[in-house]
């Protein structure tokens, strides 16, 4: 244990198998207290010997992590169980003697006869606190357990759910409490802000914060081993050698003065107060969602902001994790299998990171044309303060601008030329529908016989001569 700690012990907890370290979240210092339960495990049984329980698929992957670290677990089997199909088949592939998983999968891999626990002589149940939305899982879990296996629990506050599964499942535990934090510590007031990061990369990030800030002196100090490793290999990356004093790795918190001061993870309380005892610097924090309230509860004086790098990199970073947000939105919707289909000649050809890169360039190639198109349609509409073009009377058409105008139609001009002329209107001839042999017929005398007498014989009308239309 990095830390003293103090420990709650009467008669009757001191000879309890049971454990419960109320600690903040830290997987280094949780596969430290398993690792006596490990190095107890029977290397020559194949069956499931140590059980440890984790809020999320992730927190398995950064318990194996510091487990497979251990020298005590050197020969031992340990599986990962994370997702229910894949550890299905790594259960029955590896017949584990360890197992690190979450509630949901290996209760699944339980009632699938998949894995047993009659063997089970310790189980860890880490980050507890977080594990009550998985209450009903938990108790059918701990059913399947041996009633003399010793259970360790591991959790930063002690809920009334940690009460009751203490109350129920783990009678006379004995309470291991964090230590009190250094009256230094408590007291020196400093502001730290804090960059969140991956678990798997915690410091991915310190190439982009040394970019914004380009400070002349820069001291990190990462919260273990494993950290420090991950530093060393960024900052080779970055040009900085083992011997730079440009940047420098500051484990045990003495920053030499440095201007500018990284945490890569929540440091201990005496690292704390070794840094907390130098010269004021400005202090950015590259910690874990979870390990905030770690970073919280070790400097209780200090201010938490959140860290803001430059504007250029924060626009650019914050558009680049907006796109990646979009694909993980579509892959999460369902697969694109049509398009999968459709690049899957090309893995013969290229990496598939290439063709990710690829399709990201043409959809950005898109997503830029069609913008053009939008901000040139409202450029093209009339503005709304125009007034409606006012349509001109029929027969004479407004003139535009610069263009030609007819003027008034008239009708009293001479004949085009080759065109056809009517000549001037007349008015004394004979009224239209009559000839001139027309004559007016008698009555018809509907009730007797007509008294036109026999129809004379057809002749031929004569041809009417030709007469102005009456143009109207």
């Amino acid at each position: 244990m990095s830390d003293p700690e103090r420990a709650e012990s009467p008669s009757a907890s001191a000879r309890s198998m049971h454990v419960a370290h109320l600690i903040p979240v830290s997987w280094p210092e949780v596969a430290a207290r398993i690792a006596p339960l490990i190095a107890r495990v029977d290397r020559d049984v194949a069956s499931v010997q140590v059980l440890a329980l984790v809020p999320t698929a992730d927190d398995v992957a950064e318990l194996m992590r510091e487990v497979s670290a251990l020298g005590t677990a050197a020969d031992v089997r340990v599986a990962p169980l994370a997702a229910p199909r894949r550890s299905r088949r790594l259960a029955a592939a590896l017949t584990p003697q360890v197992v690190i998983g979450t509630p949901e999968t290996v209760s699944a891999l339980i009632k699938a006869s998949a894995l047993s626990l009659g063997a089970v002589s310790a189980i860890l149940l880490g980050a507890a606190d977080e594990l009550e939305r998985n209450e009903a899982t938990l108790e059918q879990i701990l059913a399947e357990v041996p009633a003399g296996a010793a259970k360790l629990l591991t959790a930063a506050t002690a809920t009334a759910f940690i009460d009751r599964v203490m109350e129920q499942y783990m009678h006379g535990a004995r309470r291991v409490m964090a230590a009190p934090v250094d009256a230094s510590v408590a007291v020196n007031a400093r502001s730290i802000e804090v960059r969140a990061v991956s678990a798997a990369s915690p410091a991915a990030a310190l190439g982009d914060v040394l970019e914004s800030i380009d400070a002349p002196n820069v001291a990190i100090v990462p919260a273990d081993a494993r950290r420090e490793t991950a530093v060393r290999a960024v900052m080779a990356t970055l040009g900085f050698g083992v011997d730079s004093k440009l940047v420098r790795v500051a484990m045990d918190g003495s920053t030499g003065g440095a201007p500018l001061v990284v945490l890569v993870g929540p440091p201990s309380a005496a690292v704390l107060a070794a840094m907390l005892a130098g010269p004021a610097a400005r202090t950015i924090a590259l910690v874990t969602t979870r390990e905030r309230s770690t970073l919280a509860a070790a400097a209780p004086s200090a201010t938490l902001v959140t860290f803001a790098p430059s504007t250029a990199l924060s626009e650019a970073a914050m558009e680049e994790e907006r796109q990646r947000e979009q694909i993980r939105r579509v892959i999460r919707e369902g697969l694109p299998s049509r398009e999968m289909l459709a690049l899957e000649p090309l893995l013969t050809e290229f990496d598939p990171l290439v063709l990710a890169g690829a399709a990201l360039h043409l959809y950005e190639q898109a997503r830029s044309s069609a913008r053009k198109q939008s901000e040139v349609r409202p450029a093209a509409a009339p503005s709304s303060g125009e007034k409606p073009r006012e349509r001109s009377p029929r027969g004479s058409p407004p003139s535009r601008e610069g263009g030609f105008s007819r003027g008034p139609r008239k009708f009293d001009g001479p004949p085009r030329e080759g065109g056809f002329s009517r000549g001037p209107r007349k008015f004394d001839g004979p009224p239209r529908g009559r000839g001139p042999d027309d004559r007016p017929r008698p009555p018809r005398d509907r009730d007797g016989p007509s008294s036109r007498g026999p129809r004379p014989p057809f002749k031929p009308r004569p041809s009417r001569p030709d007469r102005p239309r009456d143009d109207r």
